[in-house]
Formats: structure tokens, sequence, C-alpha cells
């Protein structure tokens, strides 16, 4: 070992690491400092101008609010963005740095830009201050860096567990942002837990592209290719072997994996990958990359995947982002499962303690949502692994406590879809929601006759129009009888009876012309109908009525008085089919025909006017707000 590392002592010298990077910490990025990129300066000049506005009280379009945080390469600052009046993150060199840190950032910009996915902090805009300097003007992350999490877990956002699976949680979702990110053949060659931030409510974000390479080819200038990389890049507790030389030749997706490897290692350990007194103790413990013996204390599993990851030669390794994300899935598939069902069982109880209970109408919500969360957490027990039995059978209990709650509540649709769920089926339950269906279907047979019957009788259709004929009508012979009876007083109709009989004709005919123009109103349904056929009826039969007198010779006294019986007849049966309270207003014919007979000299047409006018005066009235029958 001291003969291989003497050997690496020149290698080591040979990689021109200034002082200054001499000096860093083991967990700080290292910023190739002798890269340059020929377009440089053309990408600067092409970028737009931003006013930033620190304590001046000038307008602009940045006005800076404060410090959020500095690293290797940048500084990061919060401040207003004006045009849009909301908070954003700063992202601008530090002050002094070399032109490398200016054209790692500039790369940064690009590469995030291209690599847009959930897991990537968006960048909404790129420019230079007014001193030249370049600008990321990128979306404010509320929360706090993963590292510091690991150091003290209460600095965590969100009130979740910080324990072991809530890490792995976190290095999945990176790890889904580093697939993304390699499809787009970009290799990140920076993964560690401090360039990921960890949102207010959970989000994860992997930050500090700046280092990274491309395995394409592009026309992008700040887009540097792996073979034209130079110079030594990354943080040297988490290195690949292949990164500890000043060129990036050997850098693929297989680095990225290791980095992983690196950052799951110090999720299990509280440690990093890479150790030493030195920086180049450091790069030699990662040119190595030994493998580790885990304590009792780290799952065998979990040590296994780390050492694969971190294997010194890449083709030992995961051989994609995937590979190492499914081993991590897999690890965590059986106790998640578990976790899930028992947390099912949980609300189960309280879900079995309700059911115990007399039914309270204030429960309901709290049943429903049980419901929910006990078949939801069965089921994501058993989709991630499928023999898990405990979550089967809960599930099969479940769901034959939901059908009998849809029985119980007479809901055969949601009981039938349920059933349909179940793991196990039970031929009593089938039984019992074929027959509830079936009265359902009957039920709303039953209903629809109700509906159609409650349409058929509803008084409100064609109310405002029989209100303008009883009106009409009411007018109309209401006046004509008390015309006639002038008529009689004077002494101008020689032949009282013929003149009564020959009225019938305009009676007839303004009823007819009434029942033509608003035919469509007064036939629309079966009320409607019953009432006009009995008027129709009515005129019919006090049509027959007169010409009868007539022929007898029967005098206008005794006619009048048939008459009145016969429209009282009439308004009785209106009112017996319709609305009793038509009914009771008949009274007005009956005592206009004994009053037509009391007044028989020179009187009787009087009190066939006045309840020709009453009678439809009313009618009118109670079918401006008629009484509808409807379906119970």
């Amino acid at each position: 070992m001291k003969d291989t590392f003497a050997n690496f002592e020149a290698k080591f010298a040979d990689l021109g690491l200034d002082e200054k990077t001499l000096q860093i910490g083991h967990d700080k990025t290292i910023v190739p400092q002798n890269q340059s990129y020929r377009s440089t300066r053309e990408v600067m000049n092409s970028l737009p101008r931003m006013s930033v506005d620190g304590d001046s009280g000038l307008g602009g379009d940045l006005k800076i609010k404060g410090k959020i945080g500095a690293g290797g390469m940048g500084m990061v600052r919060l401040a207003e963005q004006a045009p849009l009046d909301r908070l954003v993150a700063v992202k601008s060199p530090l002050a002094g740095r070399e032109e490398g840190a200016v054209n790692s950032l500039l790369q940064e910009a690009y590469i995030t830009g291209m690599v847009e996915h959930p897991n990537v902090v968006p960048i909404y805009t790129l420019g230079r201050s007014e001193s030249g300097e370049p600008l990321i003007v990128m979306k404010r992350i509320e929360g706090v860096a993963w590292q510091d999490v690991l150091n003290d877990p209460s600095r965590a956002p969100t009130a979740d567990a910080v324990d072991l699976h809530w890490h792995l949680r976190i290095l999945i979702e990176v790890c889904d942002a580093v697939r993304y990110a390699h499809n787009r053949g970009v290799i990140h060659r920076d993964i560690k837990p401090e360039n990921v931030m960890i949102g207010q409510y959970g989000e994860v974000y992997l930050l500090d592209w700046g280092i990274a390479v491309s395995l394409n080819r592009s026309e992008n200038p700040m887009l540097r290719h792996v073979s034209e990389a130079t110079g030594v890049a990354g943080t040297p507790s988490y290195m690949a072997p292949e990164m500890t030389d000043d060129t990036a030749i050997n850098v693929d997706v297989r680095t990225d994996v290791y980095l992983l490897g690196a950052v799951l290692h110090e999720i299990i350990t509280g440690t990093t990958r890479h150790e030493g007194e030195s920086l180049m103790k450091v790069f030699f413990a990662a040119l190595q990359s030994e493998p580790v013996e885990y304590g009792p204390d780290v799952p065998r599993e979990l040590g296994n995947i780390a050492n694969k990851a971190t294997s010194k030669e890449r083709e030992d390794r995961y051989q994609t982002v995937a590979e190492f994300q499914q081993a991590i899935l897999d690890y965590i598939e059986h106790r998640a499962s578990i976790e899930l069902s028992e947390a099912a069982d949980d609300q189960w109880s309280r879900l079995s303690e309700l059911l115990s209970l007399e039914r309270d109408p204030a429960q309901e919500l709290e049943l429903h949502d049980l419901f929910g969360e006990c078949r939801f957490g069965y089921r994501q027990a058993l989709r991630l692994w499928g023999d898990n039995v405990p979550a089967r059978d809960g599930l099969q209990r479940c769901l034959q406590a939901l059908i009998e709650y849809y029985i119980e509540s007479k809901n055969d649709v949601g009981a039938a879809a349920t059933l349909k769920e179940l793991p196990t089926p039970v031929p009593e339950l089938n039984d019992r929601v074929t027959k509830l269906a079936e009265l359902r279907a009957l039920e709303e047979r039953e209903m629809a006759k109700l509906r159609r019957f409650s349409a058929a009788n509803d008084l409100a259709k064609g109310s405002t129009a029989r209100s303008v004929v009883a009106i009409v009508l009411g007018l109309f012979w209401g006046y004509s009888n008390l015309s006639s009876q002038w008529a009689l007083n004077a002494g101008e109709i020689p032949d009282p009876m013929l003149d009564h009989v020959t009225s019938t004709g305009r009676t007839v005919s303004i009823a007819v012309l009434m029942m033509v123009i608003f035919r469509k109103a007064l036939f629309s349904n079966a009320a409607n109908r019953r009432i006009m056929f009995v008027m129709i009826a009515a005129l019919f039969a006090v049509t027959c009525a007169r010409v009868g007198a007539y022929w007898v010779g029967a005098d206008l006294v005794s006619s009048q008085a048939a008459e009145m019986f016969l429209w009282a007849f009439s308004a009785s049966m209106i009112g017996i089919v319709t609305d009793l309270r038509i009914a009771f207003a008949s009274v007005v014919f009956y005592a206009a025909g004994f009053l037509g007979i009391y007044f028989q000299d020179g009187g009787q047409l009087y009190p066939m006017a006045i309840a020709s006018f009453l009678f439809f005066a009313y009618m009118a009235f109670l079918w401006r707000k008629p009484r509808t029958l409807k379906a119970s």
C-alpha cells in the first residue's frame, strides 16, 4: 500500500491543483480553473443586462433582499423580481473568482435550463449585471439543504419522521433527476447531499450543474463534451476513481452511479465515502475505492448496494441509475408494504369500532374517510408486495365491510363495484347485491311512474293561459248577461228564449277561440286536458239545455236556473279532478240559480252575471299560483 501511495504522490502533483484548492474542505466542490471556453466572451455579451438594486433604493429588475448562501462556485441571494413582483433566487460568481467559476456558472444555467424536470430547480432567466457578472435568476426554494438534515434531523422542513427510509425516498427522487439528465446525455459529476435542496413541502431538487459534462456533441458553446473537459472537478469526499484525473475522458453515466452510491454510504453511516487527513489522502481513497465492511447497524442489503455502486471498476457497478434506483426500491419494497399494511390495520380498528356503534349521521364522513384510507393502504401494500398475506386479508375484510355498508345504505351500485375488487369472491354477498339491484330497479320504475303522474297533473303548466282564459270568459259572460238583462228590461228583446238560445253561439265561439289561441298550454298535460274537456262538456250540455228548453217552450227563468245548476255541477267536477277549492266556489252558481228564480220578474240574469264575474275571477286567482301534485 505504501508503494502504491508513493506512486500516487507523483500523479497527484501532476494534477496542478493550486494552493487555494489544496486548502478547501474535502466536502467542497473543486472547480477546474484551467478550462476555457472560446465563446465565453460572446456568450456574456449576448446576455441581456439586468438592473440590480442592492441598498440604493433605486428601481431595477432585481431588488436584492439578502443572502441565502454561498458555495464553492457562487453566491445565492434572495431578490425581488420587479416586473413579476415575486421573490426569486439569484446566483452569481463569488467576488474574485477566476474565469473557471464564471464559466461553470454559465454552464450551470444552460444545462439546468436544458434538464427540465420536477426535481431540478427551474431557471427563469440568465443575464448579466451592470458590472458584467453573470446572473442566474431561478425559482426560490424555501427549504433546507439535505446535508443540513443529515447533520441535524430537527432541521427537516417537513413534519415527517426523519429516519433511514425518509432519506432513501429523497435519494430515489434524486435518482429521478439524474436519470432524466442521463437521458439528455448530461453527467452531473457533483451529486452530494449539499447539492440537494428539500422544500418546505418535501420537494426535492438536485442543484449545482456547474461542472456537468455532456456525452453528446452539441452546438451549445457552454455545454462541454467529456472529451474536452480538462482539470480536476468534483467533490473529493464523494469522487469516483475516474474523477481523480485531470481529464473527464473516462466519465460516463456510471460515474454518477458512483456518486449516488457515495450518498447512500453517507445516509447509512453518517460519514462521507472518502476520508483522509489531507486532500491527497482523500484523492487516494477515492482512487482505491476499497469495499466497506459495514457494521451490524447497517442493513446488509443496503451495504451491498452501496459497495456495488461505489466499485472501483465501472464494469462492476450498476450500469445505469435505473438499476441502482431499483435496487433501493427492492430493499424498501417489503418493509414499506408491511408498514402500509400495519397503518391500514390501525385505521381498520377505528373503522370497526364505528361500524359496531349505532349509525350516527355525524360520523358518516369519518366512516367514508376510514374506508378510503384502509382500502388505499392495503392496496398499496399489495402493489409493493403482492404476497403480503396480512394486507390481502385486510383488504378482503375491509371490502366486505364496505359492501355491507353499501347494502345497508341501499347503494347497490357501490356494492356491485366493490364486489369486483374482492380478492376472494363471496357468493352470499353477490346474491344480496343482486337482490338489492333488482329492488332498486323496481323502485326506480315506480318513481318513474310517479314522476310521469306528477308531470301529467302539474297545474303549474298552462296556469297563465288558464288565468287569461278565465278572465276573458268571466268578463264576456258577465257582461253578456248584464247587457241581455238591460235589453229585456227595456223591452228590446221580443222573444227572450230565442235570444237566449242564439247567444249560445257567441258563448261557444269565444270559448273555442280562446282554446285555439292557447291550445298548446291548455292541452299541455292531463290535468289541463281534463279541465278543458269538462268545460267543453259543460258548454255542450248548456247548449243542449237551452235548445231543449226552447223546443219544449220553457220560460227563461226555468232555463236560466237549470243552466246555473249545470255550471255549478261542471265547476264541481273541475274542482274534484284538479283543485277542491274550485269545487267549493261552485256554490256561487247554485246561489245564482236560486236567485234567478227569486228575481224572475225582470232581474233573473243579474245573479248569473255576478256569478260569472266572481267564479272566473276566483279561478284566475287560483290558477295564478296553482297547487302542484308532486311524486314522493
